[in-house]
């Protein structure tokens, strides 16, 4: 797996926790329970749907293709950067009465990692992270959205990497009460 593709998952799997903690507070902790049911149908990527059945019901994951936007995804996009064919991916989950929706996007641009690093810091702020390999902004707003901006440098192009989540961010993807 490569550096650049580590480093999403990670922020994927920090904006999980973060619904995960957000969906446990202020509740009592449970004890462990068996895994969830997962059903797969449908292609790999877009046009797929994920369901996930646990103690507590089931959530409906469906994946599909879609047309990334600055509008859509409330990010602005570094001038001159192209977006990745195949990048922007839309996914809806469904669990009873909640909803949690997801866009995302990949840009490249030729320029210089730190150049972008310096274009994003101004008009969004100090990133949450910044290291020679990566910086990632964080901007969780009052409407239950959450936006991020990955960037990362690589072999003659720098990366960008824009996710938005919204919705119901206390859902439980894994159909189990935390």
């Amino acid at each position: 797996m490569s550096r650049r593709n580590r480093h999403f998952q990670l922020l994927l799997s920090c904006l999980a926790f973060l619904a995960f903690l957000l969906a446990g507070c202020g509740k009592d902790a449970a004890p462990p329970r068996q895994g969830p049911q997962v059903t797969v149908e449908g292609g790999e990527g877009a046009g797929e749907k994920v369901t996930v059945e646990g103690e507590e019901g089931q959530s409906d994951i469906e994946v599909t293709q879609a047309e990334p936007s600055e509008e859509a995804l409330g990010i602005p996009f570094y001038p001159g950067a192209e977006v990745v064919p195949g990048s922007g991916l839309s996914s809806r989950t469904v669990q009873g009465e909640k909803t949690l929706e997801t866009l995302q996007a990949e840009l490249t641009t030729p320029d210089a990692f730190k150049k972008v690093v310096s274009w994003y810091r101004n008009r969004l702020g100090q990133p949450l992270e910044e290291t020679a390999e990566g910086a990632t902004w964080v901007i969780r707003e009052e409407s239950e959205t959450v936006r991020s901006v990955m960037v990362e440098p690589g072999e003659g192009k720098t990366s960008i990497k824009v996710l938005k989540i919204s919705g119901d961010l206390d859902i439980d993807i894994q159909g189990q009460s935390p």
